[in-house]
């Protein structure tokens, strides 16, 4: 057995079961016809319960890669930048807009990746932009700007 997977599949099960647990008793339901305010994050706490189930299959068929009470080394750049982008994107999106804004928060999550350089860091923060800008801006008409007031003159 994998144990790196199974612990893996372990912590997604966890986690779908804790927002199941919690749409179920906190928030109301519906049906597929009239979706309630829980309907949908229930639905992903089942999908990501569902991976979990897989992903502990899947490891208990595989090889063993030796039992270690640790899970090796923690990638440290990787889980700080990637805790990092929202804060930047929460902290930014009123004052600079929502293209800087994203466009920043993509910059710096693409960091996360030692492998990554900066001309494809550019280039997906501006494919992402674009798209974040098409979807909330002028598809869903999001209150929010696309440049915001620190970049006014």
């Amino acid at each position: 057995m994998n144990t790196k997977s199974i612990v893996s599949g372990g912590v997604c099960i966890l986690i779908g079961g804790f927002f199941s647990l919690s749409a179920l008793t906190s928030l109301k339901i519906g049906t597929s016809t009239n979706m309630g305010p829980g309907y949908f994050p229930l639905s992903l706490a089942i999908i990501l319960i569902g991976i979990g189930l897989y992903i502990a299959a899947q490891a208990i068929r595989e090889e063993s890669d030796g039992f270690r009470f640790g899970l090796g080394a923690i990638p440290w750049r990787g889980t700080l930048l990637i805790c990092l982008s929202p804060i930047i994107l929460g902290l930014t999106i009123r004052g600079m807009g929502l293209a800087p804004s994203i466009f920043l928060t993509a910059m710096v999550s693409a960091f996360a990746s030692r492998a990554q350089t900066m001309k494809m860091a550019v280039s997906v923060s501006l494919v992402l932009t674009i798209f974040c800008v098409l979807i909330f801006g002028v598809i869903l008409k999001l209150p929010i700007p696309v440049i915001g007031p620190w970049f006014s003159l």
